[in-house]
Protein backbone atom coordinates (compact mmCIF):
# COMPACT_ATOMS: atom_id res chain seq x y z
CA UNK A 1 0.00 0.00 0.00
CA UNK A 2 2.82 2.54 1.28
CA UNK A 3 4.59 1.79 -2.39
CA UNK A 4 1.36 2.41 -4.38
CA UNK A 5 0.95 5.59 -2.65
CA UNK A 6 4.40 6.49 -3.66
CA UNK A 7 4.35 5.52 -6.64
CA UNK A 8 1.07 7.95 -7.23
CA UNK A 9 2.87 10.95 -5.59
CA UNK A 10 5.77 10.53 -7.71
CA UNK A 11 3.73 10.48 -10.80
CA UNK A 12 1.75 13.43 -9.65
CA UNK A 13 4.58 15.57 -9.08
CA UNK A 14 6.94 15.01 -12.23
CA UNK A 15 10.75 16.08 -12.34
CA UNK A 16 12.73 17.86 -15.65
CA UNK A 17 15.36 15.49 -16.02
CA UNK A 18 18.42 18.00 -15.88
CA UNK A 19 20.71 14.73 -16.88
CA UNK A 20 19.00 14.79 -20.38
CA UNK A 21 20.11 17.95 -21.08
CA UNK A 22 19.75 18.05 -25.06
CA UNK A 23 22.74 19.62 -26.84
CA UNK A 24 20.59 20.80 -29.53
CA UNK A 25 18.73 24.11 -29.04
CA UNK A 26 15.11 24.39 -28.66
CA UNK A 27 12.94 26.34 -30.31
CA UNK A 28 11.00 29.34 -27.74
CA UNK A 29 7.66 28.10 -28.25
CA UNK A 30 8.81 24.53 -26.86
CA UNK A 31 11.36 26.21 -23.64
CA UNK A 32 7.94 25.83 -20.82
CA UNK A 33 7.13 22.11 -21.99
CA UNK A 34 9.91 21.84 -19.78
CA UNK A 35 8.72 22.98 -17.03
CA UNK A 36 5.94 20.08 -16.16
CA UNK A 37 7.20 19.67 -12.93
CA UNK A 38 4.99 22.65 -11.19
CA UNK A 39 1.75 21.54 -13.51
CA UNK A 40 -0.18 18.94 -11.80
CA UNK A 41 0.82 21.16 -8.51
CA UNK A 42 -0.42 24.57 -9.93
CA UNK A 43 -3.96 22.82 -11.26
CA UNK A 44 -4.38 21.32 -7.79
CA UNK A 45 -3.60 24.63 -6.08
CA UNK A 46 -6.59 26.16 -8.60
CA UNK A 47 -8.77 24.19 -8.00
CA UNK A 48 -8.57 24.35 -4.18
CA UNK A 49 -8.88 28.13 -4.48
CA UNK A 50 -12.21 27.30 -6.45
CA UNK A 51 -13.26 25.28 -3.98
CA UNK A 52 -12.81 27.36 -1.38
CA UNK A 53 -14.63 30.67 -2.73
CA UNK A 54 -17.72 28.16 -3.67
CA UNK A 55 -17.31 27.34 0.04
CA UNK A 56 -17.64 30.65 0.94
CA UNK A 57 -20.54 31.62 -1.05
CA UNK A 58 -22.32 28.42 -0.51
CA UNK A 59 -25.56 28.41 1.92
CA UNK A 60 -26.38 25.56 4.29
CA UNK A 61 -29.79 24.57 2.87
CA UNK A 62 -30.46 20.81 3.09
CA UNK A 63 -30.71 19.12 -0.04
CA UNK A 64 -34.03 18.45 -1.38
CA UNK A 65 -35.26 14.88 -2.73
CA UNK A 66 -35.99 14.96 -6.43
CA UNK A 67 -39.66 14.33 -7.00
CA UNK A 68 -40.38 12.00 -10.24
CA UNK A 69 -42.18 13.07 -13.41
CA UNK A 70 -44.91 10.42 -12.56
CA UNK A 71 -45.56 11.18 -8.95
CA UNK A 72 -45.44 15.22 -10.41
CA UNK A 73 -47.62 14.65 -13.17
CA UNK A 74 -50.33 13.03 -14.22
CA UNK A 75 -51.78 12.55 -17.53
CA UNK A 76 -54.95 14.17 -19.17
CA UNK A 77 -56.12 12.64 -22.33
CA UNK A 78 -58.72 15.06 -23.98
CA UNK A 79 -60.87 15.28 -27.13
CA UNK A 80 -63.64 13.51 -28.59
CA UNK A 81 -61.41 10.68 -30.00
CA UNK A 82 -59.72 9.69 -26.51
CA UNK A 83 -59.78 5.99 -27.15
CA UNK A 84 -60.48 3.62 -30.01
CA UNK A 85 -63.20 0.39 -29.28
CA UNK A 86 -62.53 -2.93 -30.98
CA UNK A 87 -64.66 -5.55 -30.65
CA UNK A 88 -63.37 -9.23 -31.55
CA UNK A 89 -65.42 -12.33 -32.11
CA UNK A 90 -63.95 -15.58 -31.70
CA UNK A 91 -65.72 -18.89 -31.15
CA UNK A 92 -65.68 -19.57 -27.25
CA UNK A 93 -66.80 -15.66 -26.56
CA UNK A 94 -69.48 -13.40 -27.65
CA UNK A 95 -67.17 -10.34 -28.26
CA UNK A 96 -64.48 -9.30 -26.32
CA UNK A 97 -64.00 -5.36 -25.95
CA UNK A 98 -60.87 -4.06 -26.61
CA UNK A 99 -59.55 -0.15 -26.06
CA UNK A 100 -56.65 1.16 -27.76
CA UNK A 101 -55.63 4.70 -27.23
CA UNK A 102 -55.50 6.81 -30.57
CA UNK A 103 -54.61 10.51 -29.44
CA UNK A 104 -51.81 11.01 -27.21
CA UNK A 105 -51.65 12.52 -23.84
CA UNK A 106 -49.76 15.63 -24.27
CA UNK A 107 -51.72 17.35 -20.94
CA UNK A 108 -50.46 17.43 -17.82
CA UNK A 109 -52.12 17.95 -14.81
CA UNK A 110 -50.02 19.00 -11.24
CA UNK A 111 -50.73 16.86 -8.22
CA UNK A 112 -48.44 19.00 -6.18
CA UNK A 113 -48.50 22.45 -4.67
CA UNK A 114 -47.10 24.86 -7.00
CA UNK A 115 -46.56 28.48 -6.40
CA UNK A 116 -47.88 31.44 -8.87
CA UNK A 117 -47.43 35.29 -8.84
CA UNK A 118 -50.20 37.94 -8.56
CA UNK A 119 -50.56 38.36 -12.26
CA UNK A 120 -50.75 34.94 -12.96
CA UNK A 121 -54.06 33.68 -15.29
CA UNK A 122 -54.62 30.50 -17.12
CA UNK A 123 -54.34 30.07 -20.57
CA UNK A 124 -56.96 29.18 -23.17
CA UNK A 125 -57.94 25.62 -22.19
CA UNK A 126 -57.29 24.22 -25.59
CA UNK A 127 -53.51 25.49 -25.54
CA UNK A 128 -53.33 24.76 -21.77
CA UNK A 129 -50.15 22.19 -21.53
CA UNK A 130 -50.07 22.19 -17.62
CA UNK A 131 -53.22 22.35 -15.54
CA UNK A 132 -52.57 23.95 -12.14
CA UNK A 133 -55.66 23.30 -10.03
CA UNK A 134 -57.22 26.01 -7.82
CA UNK A 135 -56.68 24.19 -4.73
CA UNK A 136 -52.77 23.79 -5.31
CA UNK A 137 -51.93 27.40 -6.58
CA UNK A 138 -50.29 29.16 -4.31
CA UNK A 139 -49.17 32.80 -3.74
CA UNK A 140 -47.89 33.04 -0.13
CA UNK A 141 -45.68 30.75 1.72
CA UNK A 142 -46.03 29.99 5.96
CA UNK A 143 -42.11 31.05 7.01
CA UNK A 144 -41.43 29.88 10.63
CA UNK A 145 -37.79 30.83 11.11
CA UNK A 146 -36.51 33.23 13.42
CA UNK A 147 -34.38 35.05 11.52
CA UNK A 148 -37.04 35.40 8.64
CA UNK A 149 -39.69 37.00 10.86
CA UNK A 150 -42.51 34.45 10.84
CA UNK A 151 -45.66 34.71 9.56
CA UNK A 152 -47.26 34.43 5.63
CA UNK A 153 -44.62 35.80 3.42
CA UNK A 154 -45.59 36.78 -0.77
CA UNK A 155 -43.79 34.47 -2.71
CA UNK A 156 -42.31 36.02 -6.27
Amino acid sequence: MKKQIRQKEEKNVKSADSAEASKTPVPQYLLDRSDTNNAKALSQQIKNKRNEKAAKFSVPIPKVKGVSEEEMFRVVSTGKKTAKVRVFYSKGYQGLVQLTPVQKGWKRMITKPTFVGNDFTRRPVKFERFIRPMGLRYKKANVSQAGLCPGQKILI
